[in-house]
C-alpha cells in the first residue's frame, strides 16, 4: 500500500467536504422563522396579558417547564415596550427576554438574548375570526450571521421548534379559558 497515495486521498477527501460544508451552508437562508397559530374563542383583551405580561409566560409556555431549573427574573414588569426578565439556568444557558412592541389589539414582540447567541424575536399577532375567535399567530424568527453551523441548524428549526410552539399555544388557549 502506498502511504503517500492514502495522504493524497483522505486531503483530497478532506479538501472535498469542507468545500461541501461551506459551500453548501451559503445556499442556506441566513434568516429562518418558524411560524404557528392557533384559534381561542376569546377577546384580545383576553389574551394579550398572557402575551405581554411577561411575568405570565411560566403559566402556558411549555419551553419553560421543559426546563425545570429554569428560574426567570422579572425586573422590570408590566405589559409595556421596556418590561424585562432574565434567568440564569437554561439548556441554552443565561439569557434574557425584552419586551420591544405590545398593542392591545396587535400583539406582542419581544427579543430573547441567549448567551453568546444570536438574537431571536418571539412575535405574537391576532387575527379576528367569525363568531368571536381571535387566532393567535407565533413566530419565532432569527439570522445566522454567517455562523455555518447555525445555518445547518436553522434547517432543523421547524421540527425542533414547531411542536413545543403548538403546545405552548395548547397552554395559552387552556390559561385563558381559565383565566388561570
Amino acid at each position: 500500500m502506498d502511504i503517500a497515495r492514502t495522504v493524497r486521498q483522505f486531503a483530497a477527501f478532506a479538501v472535498l467536504g469542507a468545500v461541501v460544508w461551506f459551500g453548501g451552508a451559503l445556499l442556506v437562508p441566513p434568516r429562518w422563522s418558524v411560524t404557528r397559530s392557533r384559534a381561542i374563542a376569546a377577546p384580545t383583551d383576553r389574551i394579550q396579558p398572557y402575551i405581554a405580561d411577561l411575568a405570565k409566560w411560566p403559566t402556558w409556555n411549555v419551553f419553560e417547564r421543559e426546563e425545570s431549573a429554569m428560574e426567570a427574573l422579572v425586573d422590570v414588569p408590566g405589559m409595556n415596550p421596556g418590561a424585562h426578565r432574565s434567568w440564569t439556568k437554561s439548556v441554552f444557558g443565561p439569557g434574557e427576554q425584552t419586551l420591544v412592541e405590545a398593542g392591545w389589539e396587535t400583539g406582542a414582540v419581544s427579543e430573547l438574548h441567549f448567551d453568546g447567541r444570536p438574537l431571536v424575536r418571539s412575535t405574537f399577532t391576532y387575527e379576528t375570526e367569525s363568531g368571536g375567535v381571535v387566532r393567535v399567530v407565533w413566530t419565532l424568527s432569527g439570522e445566522t450571521h454567517g455562523n455555518t453551523t447555525a445555518r445547518w441548524k436553522s434547517l432543523l428549526a421547524g421540527s425542533a421548534l414547531g411542536p413545543r410552539m403548538q403546545a405552548a399555544l395548547r397552554e395559552l388557549q387552556t390559561a385563558v379559558m381559565t383565566r388561570r
